[in-house]
């Protein structure tokens, strides 16, 4: 598959899911990147937070007073980073334990939320230049798929390169094989 061709596949794998963490999954699953580890969350530093705009942040519907949290993780999967993500979320939409399993552990957002059987509504998509770590950027606002039905959270996901480039497969091979110290 060509490298565009690449591209697209992903993109369409990510806007037709509603959880980009499973299409992560179901995307490294069908491409064996990662072996089969669980997508983890590593929490980035708080420096340089990249601000949404009022109208990407206004879309969560933020009553008078309501906290929105942010979070900024890379997801990867056996060491392969997959994609860095911005997350600004509601956690008086959330139950409790959520937002301290979002607070305390590297689990993904979307496996956290996943009982409220969110739904990802895309705003913007885009394909970036190659040459460089990102090849997607994905915004888009979750939405909680029980009652009530509102934006829990708005995400600004950037897609690695990772994904379609192969440079990891020798290593994971390398890996895999037995050294054999006798020539």
């Amino acid at each position: 598959m060509r490298l565009a061709e690449s591209i697209r596949a992903l993109n369409s794998k990510i806007l037709s899911a509603d959880s980009a963490t499973c299409a992560l999954r179901k995307w490294c699953d069908d491409h064996r990147i990662g072996g089969d580890g669980p997508i983890l969350a590593k929490k980035q530093p708080h420096v340089d937070i990249v601000q949404p705009g009022d109208e990407f942040l206004s879309a969560l519907l933020p009553a008078p007073g309501e906290v929105i949290q942010h979070r900024r993780v890379t997801l990867s999967r056996s060491g392969i980073a997959l994609s860095d993500c911005d997350l600004w979320w509601m956690p008086s939409r959330l139950d409790e334990s959520m937002t301290a399993e979002l607070d305390s552990t590297d689990i993904p957002f979307g496996i956290v939320v996943a009982p409220l059987n969110p739904t990802r509504h895309t705003l913007y998509e885009a394909v970036l230049p190659t040459g460089h770590t990102h090849i997607l950027e994905h915004r888009a606002l979750v939405i909680s798929g029980v009652s009530p039905q509102w934006p829990i959270a708005a995400v600004r996901e950037l897609y690695r390169r990772e994904l379609i480039e192969r440079p990891w497969r020798l290593n994971t091979a390398t890996r895999s094989q037995p050294h054999n110290s006798s020539v």
